[in-house]
């Protein structure tokens, strides 16, 4: 994946920062921008990984899915309900679970992207639609 790229390249999310694969926390280690020393990232991922050891893209992928695991439990966990169903309950409940679907949607793709990224792929950009 290019340096320029928009997506974080663990988790396909759209990146809002760096992550420097080497913590510049790190004793001895300064702060650095070098192509290879940091790539795209999303937020969450770079907030999960914070000074986690491991250099290496699959490393770092493998500690990551087990922390949105832990992360998003009770998200992984909402039952599929169909637009059926869906229709039959009250405006607030409806959306209350579609947040809870969306939310639910989200964490599946970052899931995947990251067993992609584990087996040295580049991960699917996620792109959820917003509703208007």
């Amino acid at each position: 994946m290019n340096e320029e790229a928009r997506y974080c390249i663990y988790c396909g999310d759209w990146y809002e920062c760096r992550d420097h694969r080497v913590p510049i926390d790190w004793p001895g280690n300064r702060r650095n921008y070098a192509a290879g020393d940091v790539v795209s990232a999303c937020r969450e991922c770079t907030v999960l990984l914070s000074n986690f050891s491991k250099v290496t893209l699959s490393a770092r992928s493998e500690y990551l899915t087990r922390a949105y695991e832990k992360r998003a439990a009770k998200w992984l966990r909402v039952p599929p309900w169909s637009e059926r169903e869906l229709q039959e309950m009250g405006y607030g409940i409806q959306t209350q679970i579609r947040r809870a679907l969306l939310i639910r949607s989200i964490y599946v793709a970052k899931l995947r992207n990251l067993d992609l990224t584990e087996l040295g792929c580049d991960p699917i950009p996620i792109s959820i639609p917003i509703p208007i």
